[in-house]
């Protein structure tokens, strides 16, 4: 049966119980003021039966297995040691107007570079869906129309996991295929996912991603220190251990994530949370964490940052209409540390003050899940000056 373990005071409280010397006063009100620093959110307790009802639920077939390693099957995919997996060419029938999208990978793992892709690249591009450019063609990329403009190339590493995954890639592709100015996209979604050890306990398994293990930021809720853990299935011969109840009731009993699932509404986590949850003040700590990383590591390895806020509609649609974003602290987070960034949610709100329309009006013209082209076109331009400015010498139509 389920039940909640609140954070608190509880040997405190007991300790006061056993004084016979306290009033009646003084014991309600310090019960009171415990209760209110008290507040965080219960953790919820699941008993072993119940995790691994759960757990059978998630449990690969070897078929599932051999498929996706040979490529026959979870196409969006394929699977990486370190990573968890890497984007795969495929093709998906969810383009504009319901047009077929042709992905096509390189041998470096970027999406096919077009334009002056025989000149040298000073830009690399790394972060979520929303750099990856889901759902439009190679050719009509944020990258592509930046390269267009500026007259040199603009590498595309998006995929379509955490942001803690995408700086591990950041730190791999850098060594072989190094550049001067990075864009890192903070997409919304990514925010959540940088805690999952295992992504089937959000995305389950569907026709195009078989959601593997990936590496992950391990958080001691009480204490909230963040470790970095490597993924947990790193060669092929691992994966078949998914399929294994005892081996993954063992190794994700007290996964946080795993139990924060177990405990939602028909065992699925929310898009979106509300902020008051041990879900999205996870997403909040272990974002701030991956900033962090990846403004030292620029540092370090002396190359410049542009990060890139961008959203779903839905997140537009609540800045919009209620005038709420989810992630200020974010926000505040970048402008403590002096960083450079591109606001997406302040640039259309702008935008949108020049439209007669609703909110989804206003939305339907950039959005068709991700952004369709004419969305991409909006953020490649709303970054353009921000960039141009990080760039020595300036791009040759920027050059006096």
């Amino acid at each position: 049966m389920k039940d909640t373990v609140a954070l608190g005071s509880n040997t405190i409280l007991m300790n006061i119980f056993l004084c016979h010397h306290i009033s009646k006063a003084i014991l309600f009100a310090f019960i009171a003021a415990a209760v209110a620093v008290s507040a965080e959110p219960p953790l919820p307790v699941f008993s072993k039966q119940e995790k691994l009802d759960y757990l059978k639920k998630k449990l690969y077939t070897h078929q599932e297995v051999d498929d996706w390693l040979s490529g026959r099957a979870f196409l969006k995919t394929k699977y990486d040691p370190e990573l968890g997996y890497v984007p795969n060419s495929r093709t998906a029938e969810h383009g504009m107007d319901g047009a077929l999208i042709h992905y096509n990978i390189d041998d470096s793992g970027a999406r096919r570079t077009i334009a002056y892709a025989d000149r040298p690249c000073r830009i690399n591009s790394y972060g979520g869906s929303h750099v990856n450019c889901e759902q439009v063609q190679d050719g009509e990329t944020f990258q592509e129309i930046l390269a267009g403009h500026l007259c040199e190339p603009v590498r595309n590493f998006g995929d379509s996991g955490s942001l803690y995954q995408a700086y591990l890639r950041m730190k791999r592709v850098e060594k072989t295929h190094p550049a001067d100015v990075i864009i890192f996209g903070l997409y919304d979604d990514p925010f959540y996912r940088n805690s999952y050890s295992w992504q089937t306990f959000r995305f389950g398994k569907n026709d195009q991603h078989i959601s593997p293990t990936m590496p992950y930021l391990k958080v001691d809720w009480e204490t909230k220190e963040v470790t970095e853990v490597p993924n947990l299935c790193p060669t092929q011969e691992s994966l078949y251990n998914l399929c294994d109840l005892d081996w993954t009731y063992e190794t994700f009993k007290d996964d946080l994530i795993m139990n924060l699932a177990m405990g939602s509404p028909n065992q699925q986590l929310l898009f979106m949370p509300d902020a008051d949850t041990i879900y999205h003040q996870l997403a909040m700590l272990t974002s701030k964490y991956v900033i962090d990383l990846v403004a030292d590591y620029a540092d370090k390895n002396k190359k410049k940052i542009l990060f890139v806020l961008s959203y779903h509609r839905i997140n537009f649609r609540k800045k919009i209409q209620d005038n709420y974003r989810f992630d200020q602290e974010i926000v505040d987070h970048l402008d403590s540390k002096n960083l450079s960034y591109v606001d997406m949610m302040q640039e259309h709100v702008e935008d949108f003050a020049n439209h007669n329309l609703t909110a989804e009006e206003y939305l339907e013209i950039y959005y068709i899940g991700h952004y369709n082209p004419r969305g991409v076109f909006f953020y490649a331009f709303n970054l353009k000056d921000t960039l141009v400015e990080l760039l020595t010498p300036k791009p040759v139509p920027y050059q006096e």
